[in-house]
């Protein structure tokens, strides 16, 4: 791990964010008890990264991505968002999972809430059957609230997120 640079995003990176992103909700979100397909996934992520696009670049140049970097690949990225000045929310974490389960995830968090070591609040939202991210979460502090947001992911499917707040 002795390679592994975390550091903010480049306008560079959005080839790889996209794909890193794209191949952790193909591999995670579908759901057959949901009776959501990796279609639908596919769908949503065809949809959001069209819409997207321009504002993705644009969280790079304002600082809101970091990078894992390990010899010129990028491995993983996180992504948050400011609330106000004293609350954020982490709105996207994902490794690639090649190079899942080794230390990565954790580094990056590590990196990321130490931008955040002065803020009241930094807060993510999670899939609730998301279970291996909702634990990997509860190991590095967070903690699950009541509080829950839907996403519609087209076709009249929805995703029920919890939101888990960080106990620092």
């Amino acid at each position: 791990m002795k390679n592994l640079i975390i550091r903010k995003a480049y306008k560079s990176d959005v080839g790889s964010i996209i794909s890193i992103n794209r191949e952790n909700w193909l591999l995670k979100y579908p759901n057959q008890e949901l009776n959501i397909t990796r279609e639908d996934i596919q769908n949503f992520l065809d949809s959001v990264y069209k819409q997207q696009k321009e504002s993705l670049n644009k969280n790079i140049e304002q600082g809101y991505y970091f990078v894992a970097e390990l010899e010129s690949n990028i491995v993983g990225f996180c992504r948050y968002k400011e609330i106000d000045p004293e609350i954020f929310e982490l709105k996207t974490m994902y490794v690639d999972p090649k190079f899942q389960s080794i230390g990565f995830g954790t580094l990056l968090f590590n990196k990321t809430v130490s931008e955040f070591k002065n803020k009241k609040e930094l807060f993510l939202f999670v899939a609730e059957y998301n279970i291996q991210a909702i634990n990997f979460y509860k190991k590095l502090g967070f903690v699950e609230t009541k509080e829950k947001k839907i996403i519609e992911i087209g076709n009249n499917k929805f995703i029920t997120n919890i939101k888990m707040v960080y106990g620092k």
